[in-house]
């Protein structure tokens, strides 16, 4: 505003001329209007935003008797970074803000852990769709955060009345309105349903449709590791990775001697003596000066204590705590948060003699709050199983800013992997050099239903991780298990926008010669479809039906391809479809990076006499040895380029990308209006139109003078 006053001024300035000086001024408004057209804007970042919505009805009283999910509540609560925004709404026949939407600083996380401590369980009713649509009140104004998330916590199918009319009104009201208004405001919706959930194949399809991750068929003892995924899923959260490896405050013995390539390399040696892990499941981080808070949350059962020992060999317990710490003890978890902890290399492990050792190894996560931070570009909840697909991530620093230092990013090393049932796979990792982005492209995804892609990025200085759980789904799904006679099969269907009422499924079963048969498939609860063949032994053909209608009411069909099984099963048969009947198949071979391996193998063998027991052992081999030293070769195999090649540039012009029209058009108004601005200002003052007049005349009046 001072700015415009001071141009549009026309009175004489300290004796300045104004006419220079709005030339001067309009000079740099144009070369500031013209630098922040030319500069690329880069999105600062954003806080998270997540809305609870927990169902209140009597059923999940009988689903969690024991209340577990104050306990995965209070967890969720506290790991909530405080700049977050987060509100808590509880649904039965009615719906209630229990906390309300604000930043989750102290005051709301205390309200919060306060009121959800107790919650009761005894409505009657499930009105889900009016508990979505009060969370996601703000749908129509534009988003102030990140993407917001809606976290659902529920064991059932809605009911809102007796009449099944009003409830099947209100399911088709939840499809074809609220799900496409939550789509369209980039509101995704995350499921967490109790098992034996009547409604969880209408959940998945609402989790499906937002690009949430939708988890079903949890225990009560579940509760707590879900909520942890969904975490993950929410506020994909930097973390520091956790290692089981040998400790010792160098940074060689944190990762393994094949993973150190010239770039690689610690800084400083270090004269303190290696630590041996007693027990397999201790673990060891690496803390840098650069974060500013973590939040270690460990999951174990209930007799189990965690033992925190920092970088000087310091021991800390419940009782005595790291400075500048809260130390939080719940059932089945416990949360340390530190602020400003001090950098180096830290170990936790159980303390002995507390409990005897846990059946199952306990969950650690170090999440990081620090101004380089790990992100993914785009975190989806749900991938196809027939295609491939990639994944980016990228290195930020404290303002959401891509990290683009060509000198910091040579120091740096990404991997990337994905963990499943099947166990951990080692994903091949493109760094781009100019947009600080990496990719990770994920084989075609058919032999598994979920899974988590894991970055880590580590240099000799730091390490920073992020996780994406996701779910694989394929259009129609097949399982069949043996039975003493004939088979048990499963189906489910995974195609989005279909009514799940108006399913009907049935296999045809023919044994050649004789006639075939229908066999009806029958409804179950969590969204699955049982399928019993009582055949003898012997080969039959099995084709599977699918009939129902998407939500705009147009009929849908699928029919699969005849598949020959042989009765009765020797195990387990699984088979994923898609939308053409046809088998998805698994990874092609080519994708394997055996050939790599062969070639890495002496470089792995050269490593120090400090790990030679681990390499002399398949077992103890580190999975990701093999790949980085793939990537990681030594600069004596790298032919010396030609002079006379030309430059990358030259083979491989980069792509230039196109204007849109309205931004041209937009220019070009303003290139206009400052022509305008410029030719108004230099127009000139009515005193200098007057001083003109007058010297006109002077010199009109004067008597021309002859030469001589």
């Amino acid at each position: 505003m001072k700015l415009c006053a001071y141009l549009f001024d026309s009175r004489p300035s300290d004796g300045r001329a104004p006419v220079c000086q709005k030339i001067c001024a309009t000079l740099c408004v144009l070369f500031s209007l013209s630098a922040a057209l030319a500069t690329p804007r880069v999105a600062a970042d954003a806080p998270l935003d997540v809305r609870l919505v927990i169902d209140i009805s009597g059923s999940m009283a009988e689903a969690d008797p024991d209340n577990r999910r104050a306990d995965a509540l209070s967890m969720f609560i506290r790991v909530l970074p405080e700049t977050a925004y987060a509100g808590i709404w509880t649904f039965g026949a009615q719906v209630n803000q229990l906390v309300r939407h604000d930043r989750a600083g102290p005051l709301w996380k205390n309200i919060a852990l306060t009121r959800t401590a107790n919650l009761p369980a005894h409505a009657l009713r499930s009105n889900l769709p009016e508990a979505l649509q009060l969370a996601s009140w703000d749908w129509e104004a534009p988003p102030t955060t990140g993407p917001r998330h809606i976290l659902l916590l529920t064991d059932g199918a809605i009911d809102v009345s007796d009449s099944a009319t009003i409830n099947e009104q209100a399911t088709q009201r939840l499809l074809a309105e609220l799900v496409p208004r939550l789509s369209q405001a980039n509101i995704r919706l995350h499921v967490l349903a109790m098992a034996d959930a009547p409604g969880a194949e209408l959940l998945g399809q609402l989790a499906a449709a937002t690009g949430g991750v939708a988890l079903d068929g949890i225990k009560p003892d579940q509760l707590l590791s879900q909520f942890v995924a969904a975490i993950d899923s929410v506020a994909a959260a930097s973390e520091v990775p956790l290692s089981n490896l040998g400790a010792t405050p160098a940074f060689e013995e944190l990762v393994p001697p094949s993973l150190l390539g010239t770039k690689l390399k610690a800084e400083q040696p270090t004269s303190s003596t290696g630590v041996a892990l007693a027990n397999p499941e201790d673990r060891v981080f690496r803390l840098d000066a650069g974060i500013g808070s973590v939040d270690l949350l460990w999951l174990a059962d209930p007799g189990v204590q965690l033992q925190l020992i920092g970088p000087d060999g310091e021991t800390f317990t419940r009782s005595a705590l790291p400075p500048r710490s809260r130390w939080h003890v719940g059932r089945g978890f416990e949360l340390v948060s530190m602020a400003s902890p001090s950098p180096g290399l830290w170990r936790l492990m159980e303390l002995p003699g507390v409990a005897p050792p846990s059946a199952q190894a306990p969950q650690a996560r170090m999440l990081a709050y620090a101004d380089l931070q790990l992100q993914l570009l785009d975190s989806r909840g749900a991938l196809a199983a027939q295609a491939l697909q990639s994944v980016d991530a990228q290195l930020t620093n404290g303002q959401g800013q891509a990290v683009l230092d060509a000198d910091f990013l040579d120091q740096i090393e990404v991997f990337a992997y994905l963990d499943s049932a099947a166990g951990t796979q080692v994903v091949v990792v493109e760094p781009g050099r100019e947009d600080g982005q990496y990719r990770a492209t994920l084989p075609a995804l058919a032999d598994i239903e979920e899974g988590v892609l894991r970055f880590e990025a580590v240099s000799p200085t730091f390490s920073r991780g992020v996780r994406m759980p996701f779910q694989v789904r394929s259009p129609v799904h097949l399982e069949l298990q043996p039975q003493v006679q004939g088979a048990l099969g499963w189906v489910k269907v995974g195609v989005d926008g279909l009514s799940p009422d108006t399913l009907a499924i049935a296999a045809k079963v023919q044994r050649p010669p004789a006639p075939a048969k229908w066999v009806p498939a029958i409804k179950q609860p969590g969204g699955v479809w049982k399928l019993m063949l009582e055949e003898a032994a012997g080969g039959i053909e099995l084709t599977l039906d699918v009939q129902g209608k998407y939500l705009s009411q147009k009929d849908f069909s699928f029919r699969s391809e005849a598949v020959n099984l042989t009765l009765p099963l020797a195990e387990t048969q699984s088979f994923k479809l898609d939308e053409t009947g046809r088998q998805i198949q698994a990874p092609a071979p080519e994708l394997a990076v055996e050939p790599d391996q062969q070639e890495v193998e002496p470089v792995a063998q050269a490593a120090p006499a400090a790990h030679s027991e681990q390499a002399a052992s398949p077992e103890s081999k580190p999975v990701i040895e093999p790949v980085q030293a793939a990537v990681e070769l030594p600069q004596a195999d790298i032919p010396p380029p030609q002079a006379n090649l030309p430059p990358p540039q030259a083979i491989l012009p980069p792509p230039q990308a196109s204007l849109p029209l309205w931004f041209v058009g937009l220019v070009s108004l303003l290139n206009l209006g400052v022509c305008a601005g410029l030719g108004w200002l230099l127009r000139p003052s009515a005193a200098s139109r007057d001083l003109l007049s007058k010297l006109k005349a002077q010199l009109s009046d004067e008597p021309e003078v002859e030469p001589a």
